[in-house]
Parts: C-alpha cells; structure tokens; sequence
C-alpha cells in the first residue's frame, strides 16, 4: 500500500504543500483546494467569498491530516498500555495530555490558534 506524503503539510492560498524542509523538497504543492458555493455572486476569477472562505478551511483541514493520523496512532498506543491496572495519576496525565493535543489539532484545523 502506498504511504501519505509525510507531514506536516501547509496551506497556502488555494493549496497544500509539503512543509519539510528535512526532506529538501518543501514547499512542493501537494494538492489544490476549492470551495464549493452555487451562488451567483461571482468574482471575475469565478470564485464567490463564501466559496474562497470555504476553500481556506478545506485547506487547513487537509493539511492538518498528517499530525490527526499521527496523533490518533500515538494515543491509541498510548491507550493499549493503559488496558491494565495503573495508576490513577499516570492515567489523568495521560488524559490531559490527550485533551489538550486534540484542542490543539482543533484549533489549528479551525485557525483559530
């Protein structure tokens, strides 16, 4: 099976790009982003506001989708060695870790970090 281009990723204006400069090729657009709104209220470009605004958020989405894949690995991991009896205090900073690195993808995803 073939592997995601590896993270993290970047939005740009209408796109996503690798953001690695470790691998020497960042920068490199990974795919194109657009809104969908059926308006009439077109600009000369054919896009509408709504549509531009739309695209911006599709965007972050998607190039938050490398730390969500990674994030979600870590604390399914994380959780498998919680199965068994431990402490209750390893425990709740295991939780607070997990809540607080979700709000962070969350805020990240809604840009509003």
């Amino acid at each position: 099976m073939t592997k995601h281009t590896e993270g993290p990723w970047r939005y740009t204006c209408g796109g996503i790009i690798d953001n690695s400069p470790s691998r020497g090729h960042a920068g490199i657009e990974i795919a194109n982003v657009f809104g969908a709104d059926s308006s009439d209220d077109r600009g000369p470009d054919g896009r509408t506001e709504k549509g531009f605004e739309q695209a911006g958020a599709n965007a972050r989405l998607i190039a938050a989708a490398p730390e969500m894949l990674e994030a979600l690995n870590r604390i399914a991991n994380d959780l498998a060695c919680h199965r068994g009896d431990e402490p209750a205090n390893d425990l709740r900073q295991f939780l607070d870790d997990c809540h607080g690195e979700c709000f962070a993808l969350i805020a990240k995803i809604e840009n509003t970090e």
